[in-house]
């Protein structure tokens, strides 16, 4: 910073005059030294949307200013204020540019499909349905086999469809029943006994 004074005569009246002293203060422009952002990369779900936020230093720079880029919009896109969008599965890199000095930082985003596969397996017999992201997963009816109990699905199913596919498949256990033998009305023993199936 610098100061000079000067002298300014200022006429009051026809028959008077004052002078009086001015200090003028200017203040040199403090430039910028290095730019950083939030995120140096993340994940975004397609159709989804990020804020990123950038830093120019020193904190007392004059200019403060940023100018955003994506160097693939078909896969995500920035506005100025550093809010991106997902917009396709894929990889793109969002640089913040400081307009005092060019410098720059970037963030490596990839977009992530919003969409998986939910596998049914009962027996080897399997079944599909796709399910979006943060969707409900639609649990199919009990599966039946012939001299089979069912007794669930493995692995636990969540109440949301996670980031990544997911393959349940049906547990079974062989149904027990009993040969009872009868002599003159009378139950003389019981054997538990299963039935022969192909293997599951």
């Amino acid at each position: 910073e610098y100061a000079f004074s000067q002298r300014i005569k200022e006429t009051e009246t026809a028959f008077a005059s004052s002078e009086s002293e001015v200090t003028v203060i200017r203040t040199m422009p403090i430039n910028a030294e290095s730019i950083s952002i939030s995120e140096t990369s993340i994940e975004i779900i397609k159709t989804y949307t990020y804020q990123l936020s950038a830093t120019v230093s020193p904190e007392n720079a004059t200019n403060k200013d940023v100018i955003w880029s994506s160097s693939d919009e078909s896969v995500a896109t920035v506005d100025q204020n550093g809010f991106v969008t997902a917009v396709n599965t894929g990889k793109a890199v969002i640089t913040a540019k400081s307009v005092d000095g060019g410098f720059t930082a970037s963030c490596e985003v990839t977009v992530v499909t919003d969409t998986y596969t939910v596998t049914w397996n009962v027996n080897g017999e399997k079944t599909t349905e796709e399910v979006k992201y943060s969707g409900y997963i639609n649990i199919p009816q009990n599966p039946a086999y012939d001299g089979y109990e069912f007794i669930g699905w493995t692995p636990e199913i969540p109440q949301t469809m996670p980031l990544y596919d997911l393959e349940f498949t049906a547990v079974f256990e062989p149904i027990e029943y009993y040969a009872q033998f009868v002599a003159d009305g009378v139950t003389v023993s019981s054997v538990p006994y299963t039935v022969e199936t192909e293997s599951i």
